[in-house]
């Protein structure tokens, strides 16, 4: 992964159906950013794009590496969950899809014109499982949050010398300990190298 990726701008609009009665429906989006904290983590943040039936925010940036939409109505017992899409860095125009919430469908509109039903996409609602339940995330102030390490990095880390690792990209203190070529006082003295390094801010 590099520090710093730049995409096709991703923008993405929500609706309610007229009529629908979605009163407490709830929507969320996950994103995971292109643009990096380190070579070693991503950046990702939920936010709530609708609440109790409200639209509350869109969603737009040139950062998205992947993102994730889910939805839910207690009231209806409707559930709707696009699973992880992938924002391909080879797609090289901006796009825009509008996503509107129906009765008992939920419609994806890609680069939509006037008309709504140009290459749309229509999915119908899961049923709502008991242990379902959607957090509510302020869209004007979740911030984005670092990562785990992946394994694959770990695994990368431990194949590095002490000299070699003085120079990678910001390490958090909890991973150098799991870097069991090194001594003790190794780690020690790769987390106080560590600490003085900066992540790298979210890009917009």
């Amino acid at each position: 992964m590099t520090d710093f990726q730049e995409t096709n701008k991703v923008n993405l609009s929500f609706h309610i159906s007229p009529n629908s009665h979605l009163n407490d429906l709830r929507v969320n989006v996950f994103i995971m950013k292109s643009d990096a904290p380190s070579e070693w983590y991503s950046y990702y943040k939920t936010i709530t794009v609708i609440d109790k039936g409200m639209i509350l925010s869109d969603f737009r940036s040139r950062y998205v590496l992947a993102y994730q939409i889910e939805g839910m109505s207690k009231l209806k017992q409707l559930y709707y969950n696009s699973q992880l899409l992938d924002n391909t860095f080879a797609r090289k125009e901006d796009f825009k899809i509008n996503y509107i919430f129906g009765s008992d469908f939920i419609r994806a509109t890609e680069n939509p014109t006037i008309d709504f039903s140009q290459n749309a996409e229509t999915e119908k609602y899961s049923k709502l499982e008991k242990n379902i339940n959607l957090k509510y995330y302020n869209p004007k102030t979740t911030k984005y949050q670092i990562t785990e390490i992946a394994e694959e990095s770990l695994l990368f880390l431990k194949t590095k010398s002490f000299d070699e690792l003085k120079v990678v990209s910001k390490i958090k203190s909890k991973d150098i300990f799991k870097l069991n070529q090194l001594t003790y006082n190794e780690k020690i003295e790769l987390v106080k190298i560590h600490n003085a390094k900066y992540f790298n801010k979210p890009m917009e």
